[in-house]
């Protein structure tokens, strides 16, 4: 797309301030500075502004970014939309079809390796790397060192806004988050250092995609252990219980009364039906007929 063309379109989404020569040159990738090419739009983050340039040349000037500090996602997103090629493959899909047999680790590095920076799971509480494709974050490293000892800065309330872009105050390394979650259940984060690629529209693009398919692998190799309440806690140890125990001393070690009497019942679907459905329909039939109904459904071992 020509310069020209590209600062029209981004005009009518942000308040641009541009400059009187525009280079006559065609535009294919966008990216936070870094190594100047002739085709590249580079963005420079300053304190109070984005600075737009094309060959090492200023072109238009994006302000007032101190008061919105997602201007910069916001503005790679849609420079990636108006670049986009029509009709581009999936890169996610094989990736996704060869997960249902690769190991974690080698899922994440793939992953990895799409995006060309490092790749981390994060822990909840945003102090802690679970697994790393690269020593740059690990527990040891800079990174790991200052998250651990850092008060978290992730909002949970924030858990599932699309991306995250840490500050210099939060993070020694710039970190892109996005969030991990099963069935709407709040996991962690996946965490893209940004060392070796400047921060492109692709990777906003890719890394959600790229957060369902490690949250689904995640859980299913038990990388991360999906939380279960209380409830589903002690009727799991009611179905998987050990020789030498009661179930009134697996009662007590959940701080449950035991009832005077009750009926366990293992129901296993007979067509490809949604667990979530069964369950429901389960608890509706089983109301009338007992005071009390605690249902748990199986962690899957393959990702769906």
């Amino acid at each position: 797309m020509l310069l020209e063309t590209l600062l029209t379109k981004l005009a009518m989404q942000f308040t641009l301030v541009r400059c009187d020569q525009v280079p006559a040159q065609v535009i294919t990738r966008v990216q936070v500075e870094g190594e100047a090419m002739a085709n590249i739009l580079q963005v420079k983050p300053c304190r109070s502004q984005l600075q737009i340039c094309a060959q090492d040349q200023v072109v238009a000037t994006l302000p007032d970014l101190a008061k919105d500090g997602t201007a910069l996602l916001k503005f790679l997103t849609v420079c990636g939309t108006l670049l986009a090629q029509p009709h581009e493959a999936d890169p996610v899909l094989p990736l996704a079809i060869a997960a249902t047999t690769a190991d974690f680790q080698v899922t994440l590095m793939q992953a990895a390796g799409m995006l060309g920076n490092p790749l981390g799971v994060l822990k909840l509480d945003g102090q802690k790397f679970l697994r790393v494709t690269n020593d740059c974050l690990r527990p040891d490293s800079e990174i790991g060192q200052f998250l651990a000892s850092h008060v978290p800065a992730i909002d949970p309330e924030q858990f599932y806004q699309h991306l995250y872009l840490t500050t210099p105050e939060q993070s020694p390394t710039p970190l892109l988050l996005t969030p991990l979650s099963y069935h709407n259940d709040a996991l962690g984060y996946l965490a893209m250092a940004i060392t070796a690629t400047p921060l492109m529209p692709k990777h906003l693009t890719l890394l959600p995609k790229l957060g369902q398919l490690i949250a689904h692998v995640a859980v299913a190799q038990r990388v991360i252990e999906k939380h279960l309440s209380a409830r589903d806690q002690l009727v799991n140890l009611l179905l998987d219980s050990p020789v030498d125990a009661t179930w009134a001393a697996q009662f007590r070690l959940q701080h449950a009364q035991l009832p005077h009497a009750a009926v366990i019942v293992q129901a296993i679907p007979t067509m490809d039906r949604d667990l979530g459905e069964l369950r429901e329909r389960l608890s509706y039939l089983a109301a009338p007929m007992f005071d009390q109904v605690l249902i748990t459904l199986p962690i899957r071992n393959v990702w769906p």
